[in-house]
């Protein structure tokens, strides 16, 4: 079965669950940075749009931006998603009486970032759910980070460096045991060629597909490791080693 961009079958409905919630989460915690939001001025703005109702918490919206949340309430996605057509209306001067007052969140909403669909309209409660399930994209560019070449190539590197030391600690050979990694890794040959000549640290992935291979190496350490470590805890887990 095919939605949206993405092809779904029952052997890979899994792991687009896992990816879903990387690049919801991916996509959220770009928001909230860009406009300075805390997790409390988002649980505040949230309750405004409710009438005084905390269907959105804290807890959720820190588990949102780590990856960590399996299964939000519809509630939640619905409040946040009547939160950023209320935005884009004050943004744009369309308040109507239906809408609550904001007025108290001015500084934060006047020039903010929301989540946004492939139109550039404010995300629907349907399409923020199929990208946390996995079942679509987020619109280009809206998760793909800016990192510098320096940046891929340090954190490929600490991938390397991760991987081989999971395979000392687990008494695996680096030839006998390497095919096995690749298999978990990708199933596309050319990536496996280069997670493999990455492992021993004579290949770089590029800027450009840093994310994606982050994640394929995420399914790898979970299938392969049992690691308990979504692609966005990876990833900062990485970063902070380099």
């Amino acid at each position: 079965m095919r939605v949206s961009d993405i092809d779904i079958g029952f052997e890979n409905i899994s792991e687009l669950f896992g990816d879903g919630q990387t690049n919801f989460a991916v996509w959220f915690a770009r928001m909230m940075d860009a406009n300075g939001w805390s997790h409390p001025r988002l649980v505040a703005m949230a309750t405004s749009c409710s009438n005084g109702k905390a269907w959105v918490h804290g807890s959720q919206a820190n588990s949102l931006r780590y990856g960590r949340l399996k299964s939000p309430g519809p509630r939640s996605f619905a409040v946040l998603a009547y939160l950023f057509a209320v935005i884009d209306a004050y943004q744009k001067g369309d308040m109507d009486e239906f809408m609550p007052d904001m007025s108290e969140h001015k500084k934060w909403i006047q020039s903010a970032v929301i989540l946004r669909n492939d139109d550039d309209q404010p995300a629907s409660i349907g399409y923020m759910f199929e990208v946390f399930c996995g079942w679509r994209n987020p619109p280009e560019n809206a998760i793909q980070r800016n990192f510098t070449d320096e940046q891929a190539a340090q954190v490929t590197q600490a991938a390397g460096k991760l991987v081989r030391r999971l395979m000392a600690a687990n008494n695996m050979d680096l030839l006998d045991d390497m095919p096995r990694l690749k298999k978990n890794f990708s199933n596309d040959k050319a990536g496996q060629d280069t997670f493999g000549l990455v492992v021993i640290g004579q290949a770089e992935w590029s800027n450009e597909d840093l994310d994606h291979n982050v994640i394929c190496l995420c399914h790898m350490l979970q299938k392969v490791f049992k690691q308990d470590l979504n692609a966005e805890e990876l990833m900062n887990d990485l970063l902070k080693s380099i």
